[in-house]
């Protein structure tokens, strides 16, 4: 890559707030309240149905890539991109259009820019996407000659077979500069952590540091764990379960990591029922059938059972997949 430095001099920009993030875990329902604030009335579940890819998801990952002139400077700082010059096709929402702007017209490094961000949105959208690079209208002066070439598969693809190419355009994308990375990206790479990849492979599909992603996720023996704990006390509270990791695999993990994996793992927080430890489900479910097989409604009285818990300080909510009651077996 060249050495030449095209703008010694270019005007800094202070990054924006991410309206994503800043809305998203500030939910009624969200995980990442206390327990204790909420009603009994309220309804803990949530919408299986997954969310769109928007316009200010598109730009937390691309906002982040350092500038190939300077190493210490993000796209976003450079004003290189931002939310407004990403689109989507109205008629097909999985093709989208990303436009950057050069800091020069006579740019030298904007294809390679224009390199990064493709890599980047490659390797961290699903493959049902079709994604256009563009320089900004009138922004450089080989404007038509960069978009026929960002655009060509055969030239990017040739691109990318070389490794030093690609060491380099992967040295720039991990680059964060000492900034604050985005839920939505740590919630990707708890995903891709659950499907079993490791953290060095994450750490290279959403371009971060390696050392980042080991303290967002979780082994997929240890998420596996956490089902089983939840499966047979759904009453756990993070702590709890923060406090079990730490002393069996000896990982310490926040409050704030576990309770997003959580949610991103399905877990909603739910009304908990309780459910006799003595019940046998086969008897129930014979003693159920003979019932109807020799009484009709009407031929049936209900009786309220009174019951003692042995517990002074009993929970009222407990952790559920989407779909599935919380439940927890007690002695009556």
């Amino acid at each position: 890559m060249s050495s030449e430095v095209f703008n010694p001099n270019p005007i800094i920009f202070a990054p924006t707030k991410s309206k994503k993030t800043a809305h998203a875990y500030a939910k009624p329902n969200s995980l990442w309240l206390d327990d204790g604030e909420r009603t009994e009335d309220e309804d803990f579940d949530q919408s299986d149905e997954p969310e769109d890819i928007d316009q200010e998801e598109i730009f937390e990952l691309i906002r982040s890539i350092s500038d190939p002139e300077h190493r210490s400077m993000t796209l976003e700082q450079l004003a290189v991109v931002s939310a407004p010059q990403i689109t989507f096709d109205p008629k097909h929402p999985d093709r989208l259009t990303v436009e950057f702007t050069p800091t020069v017209p006579h740019c030298g490094m904007s294809t390679f820019i224009g390199l990064s961000i493709r890599v980047r949105l490659l390797r961290s959208l699903p493959q049902r996407f079709k994604v256009d690079i563009r320089v900004k209208p009138g922004s450089h002066q080989s404007e038509h000659a960069l978009n026929k070439q960002l655009n060509d598969k055969e030239r990017v693809a040739a691109a990318l077979e070389n490794p030093a190419l690609l060491e380099i355009l992967m040295t720039h994308m991990a680059a964060t500069v000492n900034r604050r990375i985005s839920q939505d990206l740590k919630g990707r790479a708890v995903v891709l952590s659950a499907i079993g990849y490791d953290a060095p492979t994450v750490a290279d599909m959403l371009g971060v540091p390696g050392d980042s992603v080991k303290g967002w996720i979780l082994s997929t023996r240890i998420i596996e764990e956490i089902h089983g704990l939840l499966r047979s006390s759904s009453a756990l509270l993070p702590d709890e379960i923060a406090s079990w990791i730490a002393i069996t695999y000896g990982q310490p993990v926040s409050i704030s990591t576990l309770q997003h994996s959580l949610k991103t793992l399905g877990y909603c927080v739910k009304k908990l029922r309780k459910a006799a430890a003595q019940r046998d489900q086969l008897t129930r479910e014979q003693r159920k059938a003979e019932i109807l097989s020799h009484f009709t409604a009407d031929q049936l009285v209900f009786a309220d059972e009174s019951s003692k818990v042995d517990r002074t300080s009993e929970r009222r909510y407990g952790r559920a997949v989407a779909g599935k009651h919380a439940c927890e077996l007690q002695s009556f």
